[in-house]
């Protein structure tokens, strides 16, 4: 496989993409029924994005020093780059547990 360098920029503009549209996605719920919930999904998505970069970032500076620093720099990325999507998970529980509540409360 030749231009592997093409095949990493096309995952990274996609993967933009999608981070870019949750987030709208996530703006749009906020302003349409703005709670905890949504609130907690739009900061998730947020910081999935500065996440993102500062993954990209950080791997850019270890990659300077040593393999040792990359390999260290992927493992603290792995276990913090999860963060975002706890939190985003933590926002959509409320809002669905509020959205299951509104729901019942107007059938009964």
């Amino acid at each position: 496989m030749e231009n592997l360098e093409i095949y990493f920029a096309l995952g990274a503009i996609l993967s933009a993409i999608g981070q870019l549209l949750f987030v709208l996605g996530c703006i749009i719920l906020v302003i349409k029924q703005k709670n905890s919930g949504t609130i907690l999904m739009l900061i998730g998505s947020i910081l999935n994005i500065l996440f993102s970069l500062g993954s990209y970032i950080w791997t850019i500076f270890a990659a300077r020093q040593s393999a040792e620093a990359v390999a260290q720099s992927t493992v603290l990325q792995s276990i913090v780059g999860r963060i975002p999507f706890i939190v985003i998970a933590v926002g959509l529980l409320l809002y669905v547990v509020a959205h299951v509540k509104k729901r019942s409360a107007l059938s009964n």
